[in-house]
């Protein structure tokens, strides 16, 4: 659960600023997923600390949306990334994610 006033430092909303609040995470995700549809993004490894948590993760997809603004290219694709969040009565206030995007558009062709 997020909180309504979470940070997200590393995604950016259409303006180039910060994701801020779950419902900018929830517009994020839901442009995102909408040029990978079939988007699977595995937890390779799991660590908490205090009121961090820490995720390694693997993501594959097709894309076959145009939502990002680049015409679906059909091209699979596979990046990594780690996300830290910061935990506050049970849900996130804090996010750090460093995804490799520079894979992602390489494969893309952008």
């Amino acid at each position: 659960m997020a909180s309504e006033d979470m940070v997200i430092h590393g995604l950016t909303d259409s303006s180039g600023n910060p994701v801020t609040g779950a419902a900018a995470f929830r517009e994020f995700h839901k442009t995102f997923r909408g040029a990978f549809p079939d988007m699977v993004i595995e937890v390779e490894d799991c660590i908490a600390e205090g009121d961090k948590v820490v995720a390694r993760c693997a993501v594959r997809a097709k894309h076959t949306g145009d939502s990002l603004g680049v015409a679906a290219t059909n091209a699979d694709v596979d990046f990594t990334g780690i996300a830290i969040c910061r935990i506050r009565n049970g849900r996130i206030v804090e996010a750090w994610n460093n995804f490799d995007f520079m894979r992602l558009n390489k494969q893309l062709g952008v």
